[in-house]
């Protein structure tokens, strides 16, 4: 029986930095050991996914994005500069290194490297875990296929949200207009009152 080798699944920010996402165990182990409490009010465990865990971090990009940042540890001192390791030093102003460092990762990221990153992060999950690959793979189709959904709804709404747009504005308009002339009749009264 061969073994199978599995292709780096990988990222560029915006920045051009291209970061590794593959999974092993020792990245899964960071994610479980993460604390996520500030992205969610849910315990969970990439190592014992219970429930809808995969629906729920697929729609989720802060948990994404908290879960690429535990796998990619080990590459962050190389590609940003900063040791996570090093301390915060108050007396200087300086946060810690684990701080700056996610900060400049996360300016990295926009739209498109975020969408790429995503991707990524889902093909190491899917070669991490074989036996639920074709399920994981099935539900982030049907997600993507909401998503495009979504786009050509709202795509085909142009025009509505335009019209209602465009009534706000006349609305916001008329009523910068009537303040206007109200503030200005009352100035003009005060005048030919004094």
């Amino acid at each position: 029986m061969g073994k199978t080798t599995l292709q780096p699944r990988t990222f560029e920010d915006k920045e051009g930095r291209v970061w590794d996402v593959s999974l092993d165990m020792a990245g899964t182990l960071r994610i479980d050991a993460s604390d996520f409490s500030e992205l969610t009010d849910k315990e969970f465990s990439i190592l014992r996914p219970e429930g809808e865990f995969f629906s729920r971090v697929l729609t989720d990009p802060p948990i994404i994005c908290g879960m690429i940042w535990a796998i990619i540890q080990p590459q962050v001192k190389e590609k940003l500069g900063i040791d996570p390791r090093e301390p915060a030093d108050p007396e200087k102003g300086l946060e810690s290194g684990e701080d700056r460092a996610r900060e400049a990762f996360l300016q990295g990221l926009d739209g498109d490297s975020m969408e790429n990153a995503r991707t990524a992060f889902w093909g190491a999950v899917s070669d991490f875990f074989p036996k639920q690959r074709t399920g994981l793979l099935a539900l982030i189709e049907q997600w993507e296929k909401a998503q495009e959904k979504v786009a050509q709804e709202v795509q085909g709404m142009r025009g509505e949200i335009q019209e209602i747009l465009d009534q706000e504005i006349e609305m916001g308009l008329e009523d910068l207009r009537s303040g206007l002339k109200e503030l200005s009749e009352r100035r003009h009264g005060e005048k030919s009152g004094q």
